[in-house]
């Protein structure tokens, strides 16, 4: 009975963690020449779903930021999503994608992949997905659509 309950608890436990189970693939990142911003397409796979997204972090702003979140424990304000398809979103997050090591996107210049569109100037950072959602990002602002 013992070894029973022991192998259902442990079959149990593998069942969990399988479903749980997640993992990402880099598929592009850059940094602006200021080194102030920092992006990073990934492909999702979780429980047996694919997603492909776009997470931009902030090092500084000065911009106000919105209320946090009640639900929201960890840091705020400066690290922003977006998937191909849908509208962006400022997160709530506890880990950082800030990577001295991404290559600098240039002023003027254009990166495409996974279905995003960057493109960065001395003002700004503008980031769209296939619908043309998206956010604009700078140290001073910070709009998305």
């Amino acid at each position: 009975m013992k070894h029973t309950i022991a192998a259902i608890l442990i079959a149990s436990s593998l069942a969990i963690f399988a479903v749980r189970a997640q993992s990402f693939t880099d598929i592009g990142s850059f940094k602006s020449p200021s080194d102030n911003i920092f992006c990073i397409a990934t492909r999702d796979h979780f429980n047996g779903k694919t997603t492909v997204s776009l997470s931009c972090e902030l090092m500084e702003s000065t911009a106000k930021l919105p209320t946090k979140p009640s639900d929201c424990d960890l840091d705020w304000g400066k690290r922003f999503y977006v998937e191909t398809t849908g509208k962006a979103l400022r997160g709530c997050h506890g880990d950082t994608i800030i990577n001295p090591n991404y290559p600098t996107l240039g002023y003027g210049k254009i990166w495409r992949v996974g279905g995003f569109r960057c493109d960065i100037t001395t003002i700004r950072l503008r980031c769209v997905n296939l619908e043309r959602h998206g956010f604009e990002l700078s140290k001073a602002r910070q709009v998305l659509f």
